[in-house]
């Protein structure tokens, strides 16, 4: 009788254990594989992971796809649309599509964003629609449409923000490419901070050095070093070691005019339709002294381009 019972105990101990490898084994093969977060569709035909498909199809979180002749949509579970205008390619994320070729364009506030070199754009209302492209000289260019767009760097700190109906081109460069950044904008102080908004990026400065004082209430241009580090007055979104300030006259404010928006279908490496673009260098994730050239001077749009710079 004790035999038996050990037996039948043995028995139980092994289904047990032999069912507990069967849920282990289903749990895992149901988090290895990817998660279906939306849909994507288009007129013509396009690709998703190097596969034709046509009409729709559903995406995975990490799938790519490529827009053919017409464009594509990427529909979200969360509501979120992404278009990718024809030619263009992207990676597709719950949180994020990674741009690598072409336009796309996303609708609406929330924390989904376009990522491209090292650059994060986000929409800041509901109205608001962020066309990102790539253009021939593998800068990124935002247009802002019905509402601001914010574009971060890689750590979330605020580089720009391009107003409705204007337009940026972004240059993206390594650290220590350069170290001077050029701001201007008329200086205030606040709760014993000094403060500057860009006129070229509307991103709000924390200036710091000495003789900074005296400028208060007057349009300045200020160069110097980004700190990294330090935590920002209330209102900042960067830190900067005044080298020198200098007034400005009260004159230049650099803010991107656009004769009519950018078209939906422009074609990969061109953003159509815009007169006036803002050129930023990006060096090492800040705003930077910029070099005169941008879209104009590579020739991806025609029309004038402003520099950050201030000549």
């Amino acid at each position: 009788m004790s035999c038996l019972y050990v037996i039948r105990w043995r028995t139980f101990v092994r289904n047990w254990i032999q069912s507990l490898v069967v849920v282990a084994l289903s749990v895992n093969l149901v988090f290895a594989s990817p998660l279906p977060i939306g849909v994507a569709k288009a007129s013509g035909q396009f690709r998703l992971d190097n596969a034709s498909v046509r009409s729709n199809i559903t995406i995975f979180d990490g799938s790519t796809v490529e827009s053919g002749a017409s464009r594509s949509e990427l529909v979200l579970n969360t509501g979120t649309r992404v278009m990718l205008t024809p030619n263009s390619r992207g990676k597709v994320f719950s949180d994020r599509t990674l741009l690598e070729r072409g336009v796309s364009e996303l609708t609406g506030s929330g924390t989904y964003r376009i990522e491209a070199l090292n650059l994060k754009v986000l929409p800041q209302s509901a109205n608001s629609v962020a066309q990102v492209g790539v253009n021939t000289s593998n800068h990124l260019v935002v247009t802002a449409k019905g509402g601001p767009v914010d574009v971060r760097n890689a750590t979330g700190v605020l580089v720009a923000m391009v107003m409705p109906g204007n337009a940026m081109e972004f240059d993206p460069q390594a650290a220590g490419a350069s170290t001077a950044t050029k701001i201007s904008g008329v200086l205030i102080k606040k709760d014993g901070k000094f403060l500057l908004r860009d006129s070229t990026t509307n991103v709000t400065f924390e200036v710091q050095g000495s003789d900074v004082e005296k400028y208060v209430g007057k349009n300045v241009e200020v160069v110097g070093a980004t700190i990294s580090g330090v935590a920002p007055a209330a209102g900042a979104s960067q830190v900067v070691n005044a080298s020198s300030v200098t007034p400005s006259g009260g004159g230049k404010k650099k803010a991107a005019a656009v004769a009519g928006a950018a078209a939906g279908g422009a074609a990969a490496g061109t953003i159509a339709g815009l007169s006036t673009v803002v050129f930023v260098s990006v060096v090492g994730g800040v705003a930077a002294a910029a070099t005169v050239g941008g879209l104009y001077g590579s020739g991806a749009i025609g029309g004038t381009n402003t520099s950050a710079s201030h000549p």
